[in-house]
């Protein structure tokens, strides 16, 4: 295999400061959820199939959506996958 499909490795410890106030003070990663780490992932496009042998890449994103996440006695406003943010809703009934 030419190329690798995981997603990437997260940055050094602690973060890095953010200055959007959409992903929360700290990121460890670009466009990932802040609650289950759901990154992209490589792929093939899923039209390049039959006896088209030569596959196209594409990079499959997450839905990350705006939640707001109670964190230390406060709430914060980071990005959540759907998925994460359908389970807040669910435990919160």
């Amino acid at each position: 295999m030419c190329y690798d499909t995981t997603p990437f490795a997260p940055a050094i410890t602690g973060g890095v400061r953010s200055a959007d106030p959409f992903r929360g003070t700290y990121t460890t990663m670009a466009r990932a959820c802040a609650i289950c780490g759901k990154a992209s992932i490589g792929g093939f496009n899923p039209q390049s199939s039959g006896m088209n042998r030569v596959r196209a890449h594409r990079r499959y994103q997450p839905n990350l959506q705006l939640a707001i996440v109670a964190k230390g006695g406060g709430t914060e406003k980071v990005l959540a996958c759907t998925r994460c943010r359908r389970t807040q809703t669910k435990s919160a009934r």
